[in-house]
């Protein structure tokens, strides 16, 4: 959001999900993934409004 990349959004504290995407690439950093499950987590989702890019080259799919 920051960057003015159009991502999908809402509770904007990753509860709601809204934002949840696909790390294909490098590695995201998120302080809070409470909205997320162990293995969403493990299979490499992110939610995009409380995570922050940790690698460069970091590609997130978005459904």
């Amino acid at each position: 959001l920051d960057e003015d990349i159009d991502l999908p959004y809402s509770c904007m504290s990753g509860l709601c999900t809204a934002c949840m995407g696909k790390c294909l690439s490098g590695k995201v950093e998120m302080g809070d993934q409470d909205g997320l499950s162990e293995k969403e987590v493990k299979n490499g989702y992110v939610l995009t409004c409380v995570g922050r890019p940790a690698a460069a080259g970091t590609v997130i799919e978005i459904d």
